[in-house]
């Protein structure tokens, strides 16, 4: 059970994981704060949100390969 958030630039992620081994609380938590402050300063540049959307395909992407590590 798990529960996600997202902003450009910043990714969330926590929940419970139950397994055979253990039951376990987690939080993932992936942010780019320089990215994330130009884009509060440039929230009309569609590079950024580009480039924001694209960080947030490849954060995604990182959490799921923990999840892979724990299996």
């Amino acid at each position: 059970m798990a529960k996600t958030g997202s902003m450009y630039f910043v990714s969330g992620l926590a929940g419970y994981y139950f397994s055979e081994k253990g039951n376990y609380a987690f939080v993932i938590l992936l942010n780019e704060p320089n990215l994330r402050k130009l884009y509060e300063q440039n929230k009309d540049d569609k590079y950024l949100i580009e480039l924001a959307n694209k960080w947030q395909k490849a954060a995604l992407k990182q959490q799921a390969k923990l999840f892979q590590k724990i299996e």
